[in-house]
C-alpha cells in the first residue's frame, strides 16, 4: 500500500481521469492502492478535478 500522495501520483491520477473518465475501473483500482488516509484525500482531489478541471 502506498502512503503518500506525491506530485507523480497527482499527475498519474490526472492522466487516468482524462483518458478513462472518473467513473472508470482504472481510477477505482488506482485509488484503492493507497492506505485509507491517502485514499480519501486522493479521492476528494479526484472529485474536484473531475468537476472543475483543477486541483490535482
Amino acid at each position: 500500500m502506498k502512503k503518500t500522495i506525491t506530485k507523480k501520483v497527482k499527475e498519474e491520477s490526472k492522466k487516468i481521469i482524462d483518458q478513462e473518465g472518473y467513473w472508470s475501473e482504472q481510477v477505482r483500482d488506482y485509488i484503492a492502492g493507497f492506505d485509507y488516509p491517502a485514499r480519501t484525500k486522493l479521492h476528494s482531489m479526484a472529485q474536484v478535478y473531475n468537476k472543475y478541471q483543477y486541483g490535482l
